[in-house]
C-alpha cells in the first residue's frame, strides 16, 4: 500500500466514526453527485466539448423561448449543431436511440 493509500485510508476510519447528522435525502445526492462527476472523467474531451456545447445551446433555446416565444436562425441552427455533435462523440447512445424510434 502506497503512503497516500494510507493516509486515505486512515482518513476514511476516521470519518466512518463521526456520525453523519445530514437528512437522508441530502446524502443520497452528495453520493449520486459524486458517482455521476467520477464517471465523467472517462468521457473523452470531445465528449465533454460536445456535452457543454449542448448544454449551453438547451439554455439559450429556453431562454429565447421564455423571452420572445420563438427561436431565431442561431438557435435552431445551435440545436441542428448539437444534433450532429451528440452524433459523432455518442454513436451508440444516438444509435440505440434510433432503433428504439424505429421500432414505435
Amino acid at each position: 500500500m502506497t503512503r497516500t493509500n494510507e493516509k486515505l485510508a486512515e482518513k476514511i476510519s476516521k470519518e466512518a466514526l463521526i456520525e453523519d447528522t445530514r437528512p437522508q435525502w441530502q446524502i443520497e445526492r452528495e453520493e449520486r453527485e459524486m458517482e455521476y462527476n467520477n464517471a465523467a472523467h472517462f468521457l473523452l474531451d470531445n465528449q465533454i466539448e460536445t456535452l457543454k456545447f449542448v448544454m449551453k445551446t438547451i439554455q439559450d433555446a429556453d431562454f429565447m423561448l421564455h423571452e420572445s416565444y420563438e427561436l431565431n436562425t442561431d438557435e435552431m441552427k445551435a440545436i441542428d449543431t448539437s444534433e450532429w455533435r451528440l452524433r459523432v462523440a455518442f454513436p451508440e447512445l444516438y444509435e440505440s436511440i434510433h432503433n428504439e424510434r424505429m421500432g414505435d
